[in-house]
């Protein structure tokens, strides 16, 4: 132990574990399978553009909610067929865009 160490009274850090004892570790706990299947599945490619209820069930937001920034022109929509977003817009959807709903919400 150095003089900083004693000074302070910290013990030090323990050794880190070798690569087996965290796949032991993951294995034990399930999630060496699942990281196998994440890796041997091929990643689903996501929709560039989502209807209101696929937008709503992909950000856990309602559809109302939705409609009101598309109507606020906060989220920008297009028509085809039904209206949709951009997968894009959806997440970058901020806290201040939220407020600004919410405030709105209270005026009505």
């Amino acid at each position: 132990m150095n003089s900083l160490a004693r000074q302070y009274r910290v013990s030090p850090l323990p050794p880190a574990p070798s690569p087996q004892e965290v796949l032991t570790a993951l294995a034990a706990y399930g999630w060496l399978s699942l990281t196998r299947e994440m890796v041997a599945r091929p990643a689903q490619a996501l929709p560039q553009w989502m209807t209101i209820r696929d937008a709503s069930e992909y950000s856990g937001l309602s559809q109302t909610l939705l409609r009101r920034l598309i109507d606020r022109g906060t989220l920008a929509s297009v028509r085809d067929g039904s209206i949709k977003v951009r997968r894009c817009d959806v997440d970058e959807l901020s806290m201040s865009s939220l407020r600004t709903v919410a405030q709105v919400r209270r005026r009505a």
